[in-house]
């Protein structure tokens, strides 16, 4: 924390800052218009070039019961890979047979070196919780709570559902249960980070127009008054329309520039 307050101090008199962090890292987020490059580099990586030359020298439990398995590899790189291999698993070692296979496996190489070394990166439980988080809600709102979201104003549904969207985001984007907690803590000020300080005010002073717009449009004052100018001034209507849609067509360009 006090090298990056230094750095900070300082930004004017830096040209370069290089370093390294973690998976899921949000630093591009919090610095303001900066020139970010990340490099991710996996941990581990595992390839079988061959096949049949791999079941040779692989080696499994020899306590377990003798087996046949017949794996259907589809391999679109290495041709001599995209076939079928009967393999016996006997005595703690894999070999090549002809013989009739107990079970059928169809996966592609990649599928194949997940299963055979372990070198699965897996799935979040972060990921597990999100899901159980959307069917929660899903459950609550079909039989509780849309009867009395279907009579509130739309600003207030809408309100609802950013704020749990936004708090799916948070729970998703974490690499683990315990940074998602310590998101959650610093977007209530609960963490290290204040709620309310100097970059809250600049970031506010400097978009003030973008979230008027975005209240405005998140209301349903843009339709009442479309329909309005639609019914009175057509032309004037349809020239406005066409305006819009090339600014947002113009803005988006800009983005990919």
């Amino acid at each position: 924390r006090g090298l990056w307050d230094y750095i900070s101090a300082h930004y004017s008199m830096i040209e370069e800052v290089r370093g390294y962090t973690y998976r899921s890292e949000l630093m591009a987020f919090i610095l303001e218009d900066g020139n970010v490059t990340e490099t991710i580099r996996p941990y581990m990586m595992a390839r079988i070039v061959d096949v049949e030359q791999f079941f040779v020298d692989y080696r499994t439990d020899g306590a377990e019961a003798d087996v046949v398995f017949a794996f259907e590899v589809e391999d679109s790189f290495l041709e001599w890979n995209n076939r079928t291999f009967c393999v016996l698993f006997h005595g703690g070692r894999a070999e090549v047979t002809d013989m009739e296979p107990d079970y059928t496996v169809s996966l592609s190489i990649g599928s194949l070196t997940t299963m055979l070394m372990g070198l699965w990166f897996g799935l979040r439980l972060n990921y597990l919780v999100w899901g159980i988080y959307f069917t929660c809600f899903i459950l609550l709102e079909k039989y509780f709570l849309m009867k009395y979201l279907q009579k509130i104003p739309p600003i207030f549904d809408r309100i609802y559902t950013f704020i749990i969207v936004m708090f799916s985001f948070t729970i998703f984007s974490g690499s683990s249960l315990r940074e998602t907690a310590v998101n959650l803590q610093c977007m209530f000020g609960l963490g290290s980070l204040p709620l309310f300080n100097n970059r809250m005010i600049y970031i506010l002073s400097t978009n003030y127009l973008i979230i008027l717009l975005s209240f405005f449009f998140a209301t349903s004052l843009s339709a009442i008054i479309g329909n309005f100018i639609r019914a009175k001034l057509p032309r004037l209507f349809h020239m406005v329309g066409g305006l819009l849609y090339f600014g947002i067509f113009v803005a988006s360009i800009s983005f990919l520039i």
